[in-house]
């Protein structure tokens, strides 16, 4: 008889537990673009060459909260390897690097705490970076960029 009682509660709890998905399964966003409004509430910036202008988007951490407040910014970037362009800072930012083995065209990256450096070739590499953030689209950012030294304005979209 107790087997009996057993063997029943056994199967209605596994029916009650195959019917309802698990609660992280309900909570999951449907889309990209939810996920990105959900874990992202860091405004986006603009960075202008020139006539041309490049939306990036910032990743939430603190090294990009103290780009943010440094905005707006205008920088002479130099230019490294033909693949980056780079600006040393004045001051130091949160160092957060990490080991990155791919740099995608338009990433954003702090090198050591205080050197911004913006690609626009993509390659691999083994070096540390603080990823702060990317440019959403692309076209057109090797050409804006040349080759050698370029001025870009950096400041929160509006």
């Amino acid at each position: 008889m107790i087997f009996i009682v057993l063997f029943a509660a056994i199967i209605f709890g596994c029916a009650a537990c195959a019917s309802a998905p698990p609660s992280s399964a309900m909570d999951m966003p449907d889309t990209a673009q939810e996920i990105q409004t959900e874990e992202n509430t860091m405004p986006n910036i603009k960075i202008q060459v020139g006539d041309i202008s490049f939306t990036a988007v910032l990743y939430d951490n603190a090294s990009a909260h103290e780009l943010l407040e440094k905005l707006p910014l205008t920088l002479d970037m130099a230019d490294l390897n033909g693949n980056e362009k780079y600006c040393f800072f004045s001051d130091s930012l949160s160092d957060s690097g990490e080991r990155v083995s791919n740099i995608n065209a338009g990433d954003l990256m702090l090198y050591g705490s205080d050197c911004l450096v913006l690609f626009y070739e993509s390659f691999s590499s083994s070096y540390r970076y603080t990823k702060l953030g990317y440019i959403e689209n692309v076209t057109g950012l090797a050409e804006a960029l040349g080759y050698g030294n370029v001025q870009m304005i950096f400041s929160v979209q509006q």
